[in-house]
Protein backbone atom coordinates (compact mmCIF):
# COMPACT_ATOMS: atom_id res chain seq x y z
CA UNK A 1 0.00 0.00 0.00
CA UNK A 2 2.70 2.43 0.92
CA UNK A 3 4.35 2.10 -2.34
CA UNK A 4 1.13 2.30 -4.26
CA UNK A 5 0.08 5.98 -3.05
CA UNK A 6 0.83 8.84 -4.96
CA UNK A 7 2.10 10.68 -1.36
CA UNK A 8 2.16 10.36 1.70
CA UNK A 9 -0.97 11.61 2.95
CA UNK A 10 -2.68 9.60 0.41
CA UNK A 11 -0.94 6.19 2.19
CA UNK A 12 -2.01 7.49 5.63
CA UNK A 13 -5.92 8.06 4.58
CA UNK A 14 -5.42 4.89 3.06
CA UNK A 15 -4.12 2.90 6.30
CA UNK A 16 -6.76 5.08 8.09
CA UNK A 17 -9.59 3.52 5.97
CA UNK A 18 -7.83 0.11 6.32
CA UNK A 19 -7.67 0.08 9.89
CA UNK A 20 -11.41 1.55 10.10
CA UNK A 21 -12.66 -1.32 8.05
CA UNK A 22 -10.41 -4.04 10.16
CA UNK A 23 -10.99 -3.07 13.74
CA UNK A 24 -13.52 -0.10 13.55
CA UNK A 25 -13.67 3.04 14.89
CA UNK A 26 -15.32 6.44 15.59
CA UNK A 27 -12.47 8.90 14.71
CA UNK A 28 -8.67 8.57 14.09
CA UNK A 29 -5.52 10.26 13.18
CA UNK A 30 -1.93 9.30 12.08
CA UNK A 31 0.97 11.42 11.13
CA UNK A 32 4.60 12.76 11.46
CA UNK A 33 6.01 15.47 13.56
CA UNK A 34 9.53 17.14 13.85
CA UNK A 35 10.41 18.87 16.65
CA UNK A 36 6.91 18.17 18.13
CA UNK A 37 5.04 20.43 15.29
CA UNK A 38 3.04 18.65 12.91
CA UNK A 39 4.12 18.17 9.45
CA UNK A 40 1.92 15.76 7.50
CA UNK A 41 -1.04 14.20 8.94
CA UNK A 42 -4.52 12.20 8.12
CA UNK A 43 -8.09 12.14 10.26
CA UNK A 44 -11.09 10.73 10.23
CA UNK A 45 -13.77 12.29 12.58
CA UNK A 46 -11.66 15.37 13.71
CA UNK A 47 -11.22 18.79 12.66
CA UNK A 48 -8.12 19.05 10.76
CA UNK A 49 -7.37 22.62 11.45
CA UNK A 50 -8.44 22.39 15.27
CA UNK A 51 -5.64 19.27 14.90
CA UNK A 52 -2.90 21.18 13.45
CA UNK A 53 -3.44 24.13 15.46
CA UNK A 54 -2.98 22.42 18.57
CA UNK A 55 -1.86 18.88 18.58
CA UNK A 56 2.23 20.09 19.44
CA UNK A 57 1.05 22.20 22.51
CA UNK A 58 -1.48 19.83 24.03
CA UNK A 59 1.29 17.17 23.87
CA UNK A 60 3.73 19.24 26.34
CA UNK A 61 1.07 18.16 29.03
CA UNK A 62 1.61 14.90 28.96
CA UNK A 63 4.64 13.86 31.80
CA UNK A 64 7.07 11.66 30.90
CA UNK A 65 6.33 8.49 32.07
CA UNK A 66 2.58 9.10 31.00
CA UNK A 67 4.17 9.50 27.18
CA UNK A 68 7.02 6.76 28.03
CA UNK A 69 3.62 4.50 28.41
CA UNK A 70 2.46 5.45 25.17
CA UNK A 71 5.97 4.17 23.47
CA UNK A 72 5.94 0.42 23.20
CA UNK A 73 6.35 -1.96 20.97
CA UNK A 74 3.14 -2.11 20.26
CA UNK A 75 -0.52 -0.21 20.58
CA UNK A 76 -1.30 0.83 24.27
CA UNK A 77 -4.54 1.65 25.49
CA UNK A 78 -5.27 5.04 27.41
CA UNK A 79 -6.89 3.94 30.81
CA UNK A 80 -4.35 1.35 31.63
CA UNK A 81 -2.23 4.66 32.42
CA UNK A 82 -4.31 7.50 32.47
CA UNK A 83 -7.15 7.60 35.31
CA UNK A 84 -10.74 9.36 34.16
CA UNK A 85 -9.50 12.11 36.21
CA UNK A 86 -6.05 12.60 34.84
CA UNK A 87 -8.18 12.33 31.50
CA UNK A 88 -10.56 15.25 32.01
CA UNK A 89 -7.20 17.16 33.20
CA UNK A 90 -5.42 16.93 30.04
CA UNK A 91 -6.44 19.35 27.72
CA UNK A 92 -5.58 16.77 24.54
CA UNK A 93 -9.19 15.58 25.74
CA UNK A 94 -11.09 18.60 26.17
CA UNK A 95 -9.60 20.01 22.88
CA UNK A 96 -9.16 17.47 20.37
CA UNK A 97 -11.30 14.32 21.39
CA UNK A 98 -14.44 13.94 21.97
CA UNK A 99 -15.23 15.33 25.90
CA UNK A 100 -17.62 13.80 28.12
CA UNK A 101 -17.62 10.84 25.87
CA UNK A 102 -16.91 7.05 27.41
CA UNK A 103 -14.46 6.97 24.76
CA UNK A 104 -11.19 4.60 24.73
CA UNK A 105 -8.10 5.46 22.92
CA UNK A 106 -5.98 2.95 21.25
CA UNK A 107 -2.47 4.73 20.39
CA UNK A 108 1.52 3.51 19.11
CA UNK A 109 3.37 6.53 18.84
CA UNK A 110 7.25 5.75 18.31
CA UNK A 111 10.28 7.61 17.27
CA UNK A 112 12.99 7.60 14.24
CA UNK A 113 15.88 9.58 13.22
CA UNK A 114 13.09 11.49 10.82
CA UNK A 115 10.62 12.62 13.72
CA UNK A 116 8.17 11.08 15.78
CA UNK A 117 4.85 9.34 14.43
CA UNK A 118 1.73 8.29 15.63
CA UNK A 119 -1.85 6.59 14.96
CA UNK A 120 -4.29 6.50 17.52
CA UNK A 121 -8.31 5.54 17.30
CA UNK A 122 -11.15 6.45 19.22
CA UNK A 123 -13.85 4.29 20.20
CA UNK A 124 -16.73 5.72 21.76
CA UNK A 125 -19.74 4.55 24.08
CA UNK A 126 -20.36 3.22 27.74
CA UNK A 127 -18.26 -0.24 27.61
CA UNK A 128 -16.10 0.39 24.89
CA UNK A 129 -12.93 -2.05 24.79
CA UNK A 130 -10.30 -4.19 22.73
CA UNK A 131 -10.67 -7.58 22.62
CA UNK A 132 -7.46 -9.96 23.13
CA UNK A 133 -7.77 -11.28 19.40
CA UNK A 134 -7.85 -7.30 18.18
CA UNK A 135 -5.00 -6.26 20.75
CA UNK A 136 -2.79 -9.26 18.90
CA UNK A 137 -3.68 -8.06 15.07
CA UNK A 138 -3.00 -4.63 16.31
CA UNK A 139 0.57 -5.36 17.75
CA UNK A 140 1.51 -7.00 14.55
CA UNK A 141 0.41 -4.12 12.30
CA UNK A 142 2.71 -1.49 14.48
CA UNK A 143 5.93 -3.21 13.06
CA UNK A 144 4.73 -2.75 9.48
CA UNK A 145 3.25 0.77 10.13
CA UNK A 146 6.98 1.44 11.47
CA UNK A 147 8.51 0.11 8.26
CA UNK A 148 6.26 1.82 5.69
CA UNK A 149 6.65 5.42 7.53
CA UNK A 150 10.43 4.99 7.20
CA UNK A 151 10.05 3.96 2.94
CA UNK A 152 8.75 7.25 3.26
CA UNK A 153 10.82 9.19 4.88
CA UNK A 154 12.64 11.72 2.17
CA UNK A 155 14.21 14.75 1.64
CA UNK A 156 11.52 17.57 2.25
CA UNK A 157 11.09 20.71 -0.06
CA UNK A 158 12.39 24.17 1.08
CA UNK A 159 10.21 25.73 -1.42
CA UNK A 160 6.37 26.22 -1.71
CA UNK A 161 4.97 24.06 -4.61
CA UNK A 162 8.93 22.27 -4.71
CA UNK A 163 9.06 18.43 -4.59
CA UNK A 164 11.14 16.04 -3.07
CA UNK A 165 14.33 14.59 -5.38
CA UNK A 166 14.04 10.88 -5.90
CA UNK A 167 17.61 10.51 -7.93
CA UNK A 168 16.03 9.72 -10.84
CA UNK A 169 17.08 12.21 -13.47
CA UNK A 170 20.62 11.70 -12.44
CA UNK A 171 20.06 7.97 -12.31
CA UNK A 172 18.95 7.71 -15.94
CA UNK A 173 21.90 10.17 -16.83
CA UNK A 174 24.37 7.49 -15.23
CA UNK A 175 22.97 4.05 -16.83
CA UNK A 176 21.41 2.72 -13.55
CA UNK A 177 18.71 -0.16 -14.00
CA UNK A 178 15.26 0.50 -12.70
CA UNK A 179 15.63 -1.72 -9.61
CA UNK A 180 18.92 0.53 -9.18
CA UNK A 181 16.75 3.87 -9.72
CA UNK A 182 14.38 2.89 -7.09
CA UNK A 183 17.21 1.60 -4.03
CA UNK A 184 19.19 4.93 -4.93
CA UNK A 185 15.57 6.90 -4.18
CA UNK A 186 15.88 5.17 -0.82
CA UNK A 187 19.07 5.67 -0.23
CA UNK A 188 18.49 9.63 -0.84
CA UNK A 189 15.91 9.75 1.68
CA UNK A 190 18.35 8.13 4.29
CA UNK A 191 17.73 4.47 4.81
CA UNK A 192 19.92 2.04 5.75
CA UNK A 193 20.68 -0.98 4.02
CA UNK A 194 18.69 -3.28 5.89
CA UNK A 195 15.58 -0.56 5.87
CA UNK A 196 16.40 -0.81 1.98
CA UNK A 197 15.95 -4.66 1.66
CA UNK A 198 12.73 -4.77 3.90
CA UNK A 199 11.12 -1.63 1.86
CA UNK A 200 12.04 -3.46 -1.33
CA UNK A 201 11.10 -6.97 0.05
CA UNK A 202 14.98 -8.03 -0.93
CA UNK A 203 17.74 -9.72 0.61
CA UNK A 204 20.53 -7.40 2.37
CA UNK A 205 22.87 -8.74 0.45
CA UNK A 206 21.22 -8.15 -3.00
CA UNK A 207 20.85 -4.57 -1.87
CA UNK A 208 24.85 -4.55 -0.89
CA UNK A 209 25.22 -5.35 -4.64
CA UNK A 210 23.11 -3.00 -5.97
CA UNK A 211 24.82 -0.58 -3.79
CA UNK A 212 28.17 -1.57 -5.35
CA UNK A 213 27.11 -1.46 -9.36
CA UNK A 214 25.61 1.94 -8.44
CA UNK A 215 29.01 3.35 -6.94
CA UNK A 216 30.89 1.65 -9.83
CA UNK A 217 29.04 3.63 -12.04
CA UNK A 218 28.91 6.69 -10.65
CA UNK A 219 32.52 6.32 -9.78
CA UNK A 220 32.11 7.06 -5.77
CA UNK A 221 33.13 5.38 -2.65
CA UNK A 222 30.37 6.77 -0.26
CA UNK A 223 26.95 7.47 0.53
CA UNK A 224 27.67 11.26 1.12
CA UNK A 225 29.44 11.30 -2.52
CA UNK A 226 26.35 9.38 -4.35
CA UNK A 227 23.57 11.72 -2.57
CA UNK A 228 25.14 14.92 -2.97
CA UNK A 229 25.64 14.00 -7.18
CA UNK A 230 22.14 12.81 -7.39
CA UNK A 231 20.51 15.89 -5.85
CA UNK A 232 23.31 18.51 -7.38
CA UNK A 233 22.70 17.14 -10.50
CA UNK A 234 18.85 17.96 -10.42
CA UNK A 235 19.45 20.99 -8.71
CA UNK A 236 17.83 19.97 -5.09
CA UNK A 237 20.70 21.49 -2.85
CA UNK A 238 21.78 24.11 -1.06
CA UNK A 239 19.31 25.54 1.39
CA UNK A 240 18.87 24.96 4.72
CA UNK A 241 15.78 24.70 6.62
CA UNK A 242 15.29 27.42 9.91
CA UNK A 243 16.27 26.18 12.99
CA UNK A 244 13.23 25.19 15.33
CA UNK A 245 13.22 24.70 18.76
CA UNK A 246 11.91 21.19 19.77
CA UNK A 247 8.74 20.91 21.74
CA UNK A 248 9.49 19.83 25.71
CA UNK A 249 7.31 16.52 25.19
CA UNK A 250 9.48 15.34 22.09
CA UNK A 251 12.22 14.22 24.47
CA UNK A 252 10.13 12.22 25.98
CA UNK A 253 9.77 9.81 23.86
CA UNK A 254 11.76 7.24 23.52
CA UNK A 255 13.47 5.74 20.39
CA UNK A 256 13.68 2.18 19.22
CA UNK A 257 16.55 0.77 21.49
CA UNK A 258 15.34 2.39 24.51
CA UNK A 259 12.09 1.46 23.72
CA UNK A 260 12.88 -2.25 23.93
CA UNK A 261 14.28 -1.49 27.29
CA UNK A 262 10.94 -0.29 28.40
CA UNK A 263 9.63 -3.31 27.13
CA UNK A 264 11.82 -5.39 28.59
CA UNK A 265 11.02 -3.73 32.17
CA UNK A 266 7.45 -3.82 31.94
CA UNK A 267 7.88 -7.69 31.07
CA UNK A 268 10.09 -8.54 33.86
CA UNK A 269 7.37 -6.62 36.58
CA UNK A 270 4.68 -8.27 34.44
Amino acid sequence: MAEEADCVETYRDQVLRLFAGKFGFDSAFTGRTVDGELQEFASHGYDRSNVSARLGATMDEFTPDELRSMCTSGFTIDREFLSARRRDQLAVYRQLLRPGSNEIIIAHVWRNRFGVFGLHMQRSGFGATVSHLERQALNEAAAQLELAEIGWARTRPKEPGATASDGAAWGDAMGLTRSEIRVLGLVIRGLRNSEVAAVSQKAEPTIRNQLASIFRKAQVTTRAELVYQALAYEQMSGVSASPTTPRRWVSHVPDKAFRAKLDQQRSSLG
